[in-house]
């Protein structure tokens, strides 16, 4: 045991990151769990490669193969993302009738989407490098229609509430709602939406907000 350990020490003295890499396999992971992390890397790549047809996505970008993507065609995605199991990334097309592929939903560089989050963009959300949505996080441009109270709201349609830019480094906290209130709606660089929070207005650079309706409770 001992030999193993001084080749680890070797290996983090020639390179950090492989040595980060082997001390993960050795953290205690039963082989049974490392081989559905696998199997899972794999089976996900497949999918993505097979299934969906994104307006980009970049270079060692991973999208759980437990995810639903719909309107990939609409979807642009950076490099380094990471799209954890059950988020739902959609463009709804049907509703918004667009024909010709744009980035309706344009997600930059290494930004990762917490299990369970839904982000659904019918005219623009923009999300840019380096953005953590934790898990359960709803990002939406747009709600059903009510105008007729006789019809079920689920064939009135959409209606659009305005446009989204969440700014580099920003963190929306586990189950947090974004709806622009009317037009657009700016999450500040390096800004913090808080757990449990429903945003509707724009949030300035290096602030936390927290609550229902949100309130700003720190600003650098």
């Amino acid at each position: 045991m001992s030999g193993r350990g001084d080749n680890i020490i070797c290996l983090c003295e020639k390179n950090k990151k492989n040595y980060l890499k082997y001390k993960i396999f050795l953290a205690g992971y039963p082989k049974r769990e490392i081989t559905l992390k696998i199997l899972t890397y794999i089976f996900s790549r497949i999918k993505t490669s097979l299934f969906y047809r994104f307006f980009k996505i970049g270079a060692n970008s991973f999208i759980d193969h437990r995810a639903v993507i719909d309107g990939s065609n609409f979807i642009s995605i950076g490099s380094n993302c990471f799209i954890h199991r059950n988020a739902w990334l959609a463009v709804p097309l049907f509703e918004a009738q667009n024909t010709i592929p744009f980035k309706t939903l344009d997600i930059y560089n290494s930004v990762r989407v917490g299990p369970g989050c839904t982000i659904s963009a019918a005219q623009g959300i923009k999300i840019e490098d380096d953005v953590l949505i934790g898990p359960n996080v709803t990002i939406l441009d747009h709600i059903h229609k009510y105008t007729n109270s006789n019809e079920p709201i689920s064939r009135q349609g959409i209606k659009i509430k305005g446009t989204i830019i969440i700014k580099k480094g920003a963190w929306l906290c586990a189950n947090s709602t974004i709806i622009p209130q009317k037009g657009l709606l700016i999450i500040g660089k390096n800004s913090i939406v808080g757990a449990n929070t429903f945003l509707n207005k724009s949030l300035p650079d290096f602030s936390i907000a927290v609550g229902t309706p949100a309130r700003i409770i720190s600003q650098k």
